[in-house]
C-alpha cells in the first residue's frame, strides 16, 4: 500500500508495451500463461470489470489456474467484497489479506481427502452445494435428479482429472476422488436398471485408478 516506498513505482520500461497488451488474448488462447493472477481484485480495490476475464474463461483456463487476490483492507466483513467474491468463486483461487470473518466459518481439510479440484471446479463445488442437502434428506430424490441431471454430463468427463495443456506439455490436474466416491450414491439410486452395470463398472475403475 502507500506506507511502502515502492508503492505505484514500477519503472516504465518494465511496463507492457501497447503491442504485448493487445496480444494477451491471442496469448491466452494459446494458452502461453500457465496460469493467471489477478490482483487486487474487489469493490474499488481494482480494475472492475476484470481484465481479459472472458477471454480466461473462453479459452479453457480451469479454476485451478486462476488466482483472485483480495488485497485491500476490507474483508469478508464487507457486503459488497463478500458477494463479489461469493460470484467469483467458482472462477479461480481466492486469497484474502483481510478476512476478517467468524473463526468458526473455516475450518481446514487436508488436500488428500479434498483436493483442489472439488473446490475449484464449478461443477464439484455445485454438487457438494447438493450433497449438503442430502445430508439433511437422504431420501429426497429430487436432490438425486438433481446431481444426475444438472451435473453428471460435466463431472463424468473430469473424474480423471482435468487434461490441461501448458507451456511445459499436458498436464492432468488431480481429480476431486472424494466427490466422484460421493456421486456414486445419487447416481446408482436414480438410474435405470439397464444403466447399472456400466455405472458400477466406471466407478469402480475410476476410484481404482484414484487410489
Amino acid at each position: 500500500g502507500y506506507g511502502c516506498p515502492y508503492a505505484r513505482r514500477l519503472s516504465l520500461k518494465d511496463l507492457a508495451t501497447q503491442a504485448e497488451r493487445d496480444a494477451v488474448p491471442d496469448s491466452l488462447f494459446r494458452h502461453e500463461f500457465d496460469g493467471v493472477i489477478y490482483g487486487k481484485v474487489g469493490p474499488a480495490q481494482g480494475c472492475d470489470p476484470l481484465p481479459f476475464f472472458d477471454v480466461v474463461r473462453n479459452a479453457g483456463y480451469p479454476a485451478e489456474r486462476v488466482a483472485l487476490i483480495y488485497g485491500g483492507d476490507f474483508g469478508l466483513e464487507t457486503k459488497r467484497v463478500a458477494e463479489h467474491a461469493r460470484y467469483y468463486s467458482g472462477y479461480g483461487i481466492i486469497f484474502f489479506r483481510e478476512m476478517i470473518a467468524p473463526p468458526e466459518d473455516f475450518h481446514w481439510i487436508s488436500a488428500q481427502v479434498f483436493p483442489r479440484a472439488c473446490y475449484a471446479d464449478p461443477g464439484w463445488n455445485r454438487f457438494f452445494q447438493l450433497w449438503r442437502k442430502r445430508l439433511d434428506c437422504p431420501a429426497c430424490d429430487d436432490v438425486d435428479r438433481n446431481v444426475r441431471d444438472e451435473l453428471w454430463d460435466h463431472l463424468w468427463p473430469v473424474s480423471r482429472g482435468f487434461s490441461w495443456q501448458t507451456g511445459n506439455g499436458l498436464e492432468v490436474l488431480p481429480p476431486c476422488w472424494s466427490g466422484l466416491l460421493l456421486l456414486a450414491f445419487p447416481m446408482l439410486k436414480t438410474s435405470a436398471e439397464a444403466e447399472l452395470k456400466d455405472l458400477c463398472d466406471f466407478f469402480n475403475r475410476q476410484l481404482h485408478q484414484a487410489a
